[in-house]
């Protein structure tokens, strides 16, 4: 049985595999198609672990949506705490010019 990189434990999404790719996905641990079928083939295991491509558990829009998920948020805030904080400065502003004002 050929090699692979996966642990016989190891669970592994499937999506973003191709049709072929699954193919050699299960040639790769050992699963032959039957005679006769459309299913792409290789000679060997080791062939089939090869053609597999490394794909990350992480597609580039898990990346995205992780970051988006933390920026927006911290945008969020800052502007939610700089807006008061520029509220709270300028009705202290109008306060000081009523006292100037008043005296």
């Amino acid at each position: 049985m050929a090699k692979s990189n996966l642990e016989p434990s190891a669970r592994i999404a499937l999506s973003p595999y191709q049709t072929a790719e699954l193919h050699f996905l299960l040639q790769c641990h050992g699963i032959q198609p039957v005679p006769g079928s459309p299913a792409p083939r290789v000679p060997t295991g080791e062939d089939a672990c090869e053609r597999i491509a490394n794909i990350s558990a992480w597609q580039p829009w898990h990346w995205l949506s992780a970051t988006a998920a933390v920026v927006i948020p911290l945008i969020l805030v800052y502007r939610c705490c700089c807006h008061g904080v520029r509220r709270h400065k300028a009705k202290l502003d109008d306060g000081a010019d009523e006292l100037g004002a008043a005296i």
